[in-house]
């Protein structure tokens, strides 16, 4: 291998980098955040350490710390709530002291999650806040995480409600959590969404498109988590018993 290497820098005009630890090393950390943003998506509870480490990992991008982070929350783990809510208040920080944008993936984490402890502690930021901007983002994240934990069933009312004056704050994240809850059998439903009553009804006007845009990443995210599933299911058998060779 060194000799390759040495082959590669003199005749072929690479460039030693030197870095001795491979995770410092630009495709060691290509694979150690690929690892990481796998152990968080599957969440296991037999990868529990794993998490806790991505999470104090600071070498890690922020929103794979904040999925490993949600993980831990799904498992009961207190540490993922204590992150996140401490990452949130950096986020507010942020947004009132520099107007920037790199602790998004910390409210887009958030978005997804329906944990009781986490609502009762953003509701207590509420009462906190002296900035009505911020006041108004802590709300709306409290009303979108409420709706996450409501069934299937309310879900779908959320959603087809074309009343703009009642919908505007509920109906988009009601579709979103359909994307992540429903199953293909709700796909027709989405596809059938009717734009917004109160408002101008040109196709063009925004609101009205991001009606279509949210239905269709709803779908999209349908078939991506049932594609996974299918997947990783057994192979059907053969007619001799044996498993069917997979693509």
């Amino acid at each position: 291998a060194r000799d390759a290497g040495d082959e590669l820098v003199a005749k072929y005009g690479f460039v030693p980098l030197r870095i001795h630890d491979p995770y410092s090393a630009p495709a060691g950390s290509v694979l150690r955040q690929m690892a990481a943003s796998a152990l968080a998506s599957i969440g296991a509870k037999e990868s529990l350490s794993d998490l806790k480490a991505i999470v104090w990992d600071q070498r890690q991008q922020l929103g794979i710390r904040c999925k490993a982070a949600a993980a831990l929350v799904d498992l009961g783990e207190e540490l993922g709530r204590t992150f996140l809510l401490l990452q949130y208040d950096l986020y507010r920080l942020e947004r009132k002291t520099m107007q920037a944008w790199n602790m998004d993936p910390v409210r887009d984490t958030l978005e997804q999650l329906q944990s009781p402890e986490l609502v009762s502690a953003l509701k207590k930021r509420v009462a906190e806040e002296t900035s009505d901007t911020m006041r108004n983002n802590i709300t709306t994240l409290v009303t979108t995480m409420e709706i996450n934990a409501e069934s299937q069933q309310n879900l779908k009312a959320m959603a087809a409600n074309t009343s703009w004056t009642e919908g505007q704050y509920r109906r988009y994240a009601a579709i979103e959590a359909l994307g992540r809850k429903a199953g293909p059998d709700c796909i027709p439903f989405l596809e059938s969404l009717r734009p917004w009553d109160g408002i101008d009804p040109n196709p063009d006007h925004i609101q009205q498109r991001y009606v279509k845009e949210y239905a269709g990443k709803a779908i999209v995210a349908i078939h991506q988590r049932h594609w996974k599933r299918d997947r990783t299911a057994e192979p059907p058998a053969r007619g001799d018993g044996s498993p069917a060779p997979q693509p």
